[in-house]
């Protein structure tokens, strides 16, 4: 029989999230006149831009003029906590089992603790949904949920998922987030029904987006950042990288060693030389390419065993590649 590990974390926040209603009350302080609309975008347009929306129809006022306020209207939590059980027992079906368990995160985060480029998941200051605790709480209570700590529960689910790999049992991950893709063992993205076994090496192709999978994709999840988890290895480059810069550095490699070159090659294009930089914390200190490139690896890299860390210095000289 298959056995199942959720990634709860990402369970739960779905379910609280679809169990709210989000809108902005704007009021207009000259007049004090107020409006009500369901994002910023239906108001001012785009985030960056704020050129568009209503706001646009209505060239005669200025929008420094208003005073945004977030309403949040949660349903009741028994919404929320139907959505959970639901999904459960959906995915419980689809894989014909009843053994299932799962991981939530804790308090603590060993990445949280060690970045000191960019502050690990900072730019996360949304309001949490309302029900979120009280998914938790469910999941933990009645489902097998287990609490990580100092780690995130992708890394459990990802332990849990190597090990089984090497124990040849049949046993699936649920999931949603992407950097799955990179870690080894069998994982099910839920939100578009696909399962995927990754294995070794693996690739990377472009078609309407850049995908991929097995430690090639990792390797990619490096070079480009991750805007979501709130690392980016350009962070102190003077020069441009994103999506397709990444993936041009990769696409080539057949192998850990090519790719390994490769992302020295694409740190040394940000990095050419060592600077002094002066970080989130306000601590100021030199860095260079290999710094660098150590540090995206510590945040992207997904746990195969409890404490499991790649030494990129290290690696390098056992593949026989100069730094």
């Amino acid at each position: 029989m298959t056995v199942i590990c959720f990634d709860f974390d990402a369970t739960i926040f779905r379910a609280a999230a679809a169990a709210q209603k989000r809108a902005i009350l704007c009021k207009h302080l000259p007049t004090g006149n107020t409006q009500e609309f369901n994002t910023r975008t239906e108001f001012y347009g785009h985030w960056k831009k704020k050129q568009g929306g209503w706001l646009a129809s209505h060239p005669e006022l200025k929008l420094e003029d208003f005073l945004i306020e977030d309403i949040i209207t949660p349903d009741p939590v028994e919404f929320a906590l139907k959505a959970v059980k639901s999904t459960i027992k959906n995915l419980c079906d689809k894989f014909e089992t009843e053994d299932y368990y799962g991981y939530v995160g804790g308090e603590d985060n060993f990445r949280k603790e060690i970045c000191t480029l960019m502050q690990y998941k900072g730019q996360r200051i949304a309001e949490l949904p309302v029900h979120l605790q009280a998914c938790k709480e469910y999941v933990i209570k009645h489902h097998n949920a287990k609490v990580a700590h100092k780690v995130e529960a992708d890394d459990m689910c990802s332990r849990d998922n190597y090990k089984a790999v090497k124990e040849k049992k049949d046993f699936v991950v649920i999931c949603l987030d992407k950097d799955f893709k990179g870690c080894e063992g069998n994982w099910h993205f839920y939100l578009n029904n696909d399962t995927r076994e990754v294995r070794g090496f693996g690739e990377l192709w472009r078609d309407d987006e850049i995908d991929g999978y097995g430690r090639m994709f990792k390797y990619f999840q490096i070079a480009q950042g991750d805007s979501s988890d709130f690392y980016q290895p350009h962070c102190f480059s003077d020069r441009e990288n994103g999506p397709v810069t990444a993936y041009n550095a990769l696409k080539d490699c057949k192998n850990d060693t090519e790719a390994f070159i490769a992302l020295k090659e694409h740190f040394k294009y940000m990095y050419p030389e060592p600077k002094t930089i002066t970080n989130w914390k306000g601590d100021t200190f030199e860095i260079d390419w290999l710094y660098v490139l150590q540090e995206m690896f510590s945040m992207a890299h997904m746990e195969r065993w409890e404490g499991d860390r790649v030494d990129v210095r290290k690696t390098f000289k056992n593949l026989g590649i100069e730094v």
